[in-house]
């Protein structure tokens, strides 16, 4: 997949002369004149791997486009500008820019930061993505759960993609819509839902990675209590989230009872939490 570079600039000269540079760099080029509009195609299509962005633009300049891509977006981001002081510059690195470079600057230095920043972006593309019992290789754009191939439309992947890269963080429903059904999407929060609920059931037991955040929105997340099946000695990769952790539950009781066993003690009918306890207690009692 050609890798999409979006310039944001108002002066058109300029803005073509950029783009002619990243398309001989072998880029696909997209051009904006405006924060507004450079939002409204950022937001469009979930593709775009990097932006490269003026500060002194009409409408929206590129401060407030900085600010409003950070809240949803980790995008690649150079900040162009004649601001050519060591003010502006820090000032870019502190709003969440990867780069600065001021105006005019010389075409070697522009490829070569360039291509410096878009090297990670490539590695990023072509990374296996390893999570608890789920691998993602981006190059095949496949999707594993343990030995077994997890079989996913394209917009289920690029929801998978958009949270497994983000593992741990919290993303509310709309940063969802704007990065994967694009910004100008006429939908509202329950095609998340409802997709989301429809990657769970694919990713068998791999779904229980994708966390519910009350009032917020979801997360990956891997919790290590969660992920030892192996440990148990039970295998859960053909099971649902439900049948998978009832049986995790029961292995986890049966751990539990032999415990109990060797103190003395009788744990028959209690919860997990219930016997943990009075496991912990009669430990506890004994070293009395």
């Amino acid at each position: 997949m050609a890798i999409k570079i979006l310039v944001a600039d108002d002066d058109p000269i300029f803005r073509e002369l950029v783009c002619d540079i990243i398309t001989k760099e072998g880029y696909i080029p997209m051009q904006a004149s405006h924060g507004e509009q450079a939002l409204d195609i950022l937001f469009t299509d979930n593709e775009i791997d990097m932006i490269i962005l003026d500060v002194m633009m009409p409408k929206l300049d590129g401060w407030e486009v900085l600010k409003e891509i950070r809240e949803y977006s980790e995008v690649p981001i150079i900040m162009l500008t004649a601001l050519g002081d060591e003010r502006h510059e820090v000032l870019g690195l502190k709003k969440g820019a990867d780069d600065y470079i001021a105006k005019p600057f010389s075409y070697e230095v522009f490829v070569a930061r360039l291509n410096n920043l878009l090297r990670k972006v490539k590695r990023a593309r072509l990374s296996i993505l390893a999570i608890g019992d789920l691998t993602i290789n981006q190059a095949q754009q496949l999707v594993m759960l343990k030995e077994k191939e997890i079989e996913l439309n394209p917009k289920e992947y690029s929801l998978l993609l958009y949270l497994a890269r983000n593992k741990d963080l919290v993303l509310t429903r709309e940063m969802i819509l704007n990065n994967i059904w694009g910004y100008d999407f006429e939908g509202d929060s329950r095609t998340v839902d409802t997709h989301i609920k429809t990657l769970r059931a694919k990713l068998l037991i791999g779904g229980r990675y994708i966390k519910t955040i009350r009032g917020s929105g979801y997360a990956f997340r891997v919790d290590e209590n969660e992920d030892n099946s192996a440990k148990l000695g039970i295998d859960i990769t053909d099971l649902s989230f439900e049948e998978a952790r009832a049986q995790i539950q029961a292995a986890r009781l049966v751990k539990l009872q032999e415990k109990a066993a060797q103190l003395g003690i009788d744990i028959t009918g209690l919860s997990l939490e219930d016997a943990k306890a009075k496991i912990q207690e009669a430990r506890a009692a004994k070293k009395e």
